[in-house]
């Protein structure tokens, strides 16, 4: 009990000492930092997540174009919500459609207010609905990642950040290959380290 007088003393003459001589404000407390800088944002730039460097060094060719649409979401609420970038390069002979990969991105603060859902519960979600059969874990990518084999694309999330990450040689709609599924992890690695 004398303790905590003794502390209740020792706080009322420092509030005193401040009154009458003049607190420094330089000298408050750090403000905390949100570990998460993508927090709150509405979007989240999708071609931000891969460098044309790294898309071109996953692909093992130049990148011709980088095109980012922001135009997705949901138009019967009237929002956009949704990043996408597509990354192309030169044809393969005998394709009909360039190399493709792309990056689809959105945050807790673009889903939440339409889905009342943060990045994390709508992983788990998605993980939940995709049986097993048809889904492989993907370690070391985000927080956590995986496979969808049947549209052979990676998802994956971080903090406050969801992504969905395809590649194909052909330029094909859906690409099921072991390359397909490495060149996505490898891109969802780059994408992590921005999140």
């Amino acid at each position: 009990m004398l303790r905590i007088h003794r502390l209740r003393i020792h706080s009322a003459l420092a509030l005193t000492a401040c009154v009458w001589l003049g607190c420094d404000s330089s000298a408050t407390a750090p403000a905390a930092t949100n570990p998460d800088p993508n927090a709150g944002r509405t979007l989240i730039s999708a071609c931000g997540l891969v460098t044309q460097a790294e898309a071109e060094a996953i692909i093992g060719k130049p990148v011709l174009s980088m095109k980012e649409d922001t135009s997705g979401g949901t138009a019967s609420l009237g929002a956009k919500y949704i990043t996408n970038c597509a990354i192309l390069s030169s044809l393969e002979p005998g394709a009909i459609l360039p190399t493709r990969l792309s990056v689809t991105a959105f945050t807790t603060g673009g889903l939440q207010p339409l889905f009342h859902l943060t990045v994390p519960v709508y992983f788990a979600n998605l993980k939940t609905a995709t049986s097993a059969a048809t889904r492989d874990s993907v370690a070391d990518v985000g927080a956590e990642a995986f496979w969808q084999k049947r549209p052979g694309k990676l998802s994956l999330y971080k903090q406050d950040v969801y992504a969905d990450i395809s590649y194909s040689l052909t330029g094909k709609v859906i690409d099921t290959s072991a390359s397909a599924k490495a060149a996505c992890i490898a891109a969802g690695m780059k994408a992590a380290e921005k999140i």
